[in-house]
């Protein structure tokens, strides 16, 4: 009898319908994002590095993570980093976390926080140019200056390698570099800051350059920062200082002075 139950009760249990597969869910990393969301992050980052006109190991540096994180992260040697250091490497690129994240666009250079700046000049050692008789000037987006924020920035091409070892980060053709207008700053020429001189042999066609200041008690040098080897500029007395974006000076031979350097890819000290 126990035979027959047993039986019984083999044949007669309801089957449970088969269950559906189930859709196989995106692989998630530990840092918590799935493959689509990492490898967009990656790009991302990528994307922000080279509008910086930086790298991976010195945004690692300004984040202050170990020297390859960043480097570690895009190459995939590394899992996806938690908030606190994506929030440290969206402060280094200077954006949001949510521009990272893809939560706003980064189209729109006004969201990210970047303004619209004369771009009114071209460096490049040797190469004399005319200026707009007018002062209009392509735009370019650049980030603001937090120190001075009242006082007008302009931007200029670099087409040269004469601070390509700068050490503020090298200085290369196809960069843009972010002054503040000497004129409206009212600043003095302060030793050891980057600045944007230019020079004529007619006072009609002009030379731009990016020089380092020293300056002493008689005089005040600007140094190139080369592979090469670039002779100083030296200039006694009171510097002759004037606007980038409007300027009045024509004066023959000794440098003038227009805009200090603000920004290479990354904030200047």
């Amino acid at each position: 009898m126990s035979t027959a139950i047993s039986e019984a009760s083999k044949f007669g249990r309801k089957r449970s319908a088969p269950s559906r597969p189930r859709a196989a869910e995106p692989k998630r990393t530990p840092g918590g994002w799935n493959e689509k969301h990492t490898a967009q992050v990656i790009e991302r980052i990528k994307y922000w590095i080279k509008l910086r006109s930086t790298n991976a190991k010195a945004v690692s540096l300004d984040a202050g993570l170990g020297n390859t994180f960043v480097s570690d992260f895009i190459a995939g040697r590394s899992a996806a980093p938690g908030y606190l250091p994506m929030c440290n490497i969206a402060k280094a690129l200077g954006i949001k976390l949510a521009i990272l994240s893809g939560e706003i666009d980064v189209d729109d250079p006004v969201t990210v926080g970047l303004q619209k700046i004369p771009l009114v000049a071209t460096i490049e050692s040797g190469t004399f140019r005319s200026m707009p008789k007018e002062h209009k000037y392509p735009g370019t987006y650049a980030p603001p200056n937090r120190a001075y924020p009242h006082i007008m920035p302009f931007a200029v091409k670099v087409n040269d390698r004469t601070m390509d070892a700068c050490t503020d980060g090298p200085i290369v053709p196809g960069m843009e570099v972010c002054c503040l207008d000497m004129a409206s700053a009212e600043m003095k020429v302060e030793d050891g800051k980057l600045y944007v001189l230019r020079s004529s042999r007619d006072g009609q066609l002009w030379e731009f350059l990016i020089r380092r200041a020293h300056v002493t008690d008689d005089r005040i040098t600007y140094k190139a920062e080369s592979t090469q080897k670039i002779a100083d500029i030296v200039t006694r007395g009171t510097p002759l200082i004037d606007s980038g974006i409007a300027p009045k000076r024509r004066n023959k031979k000794a440098p003038i002075i227009i805009g200090r350097v603000y920004f290479i890819g990354r904030e200047v000290p």
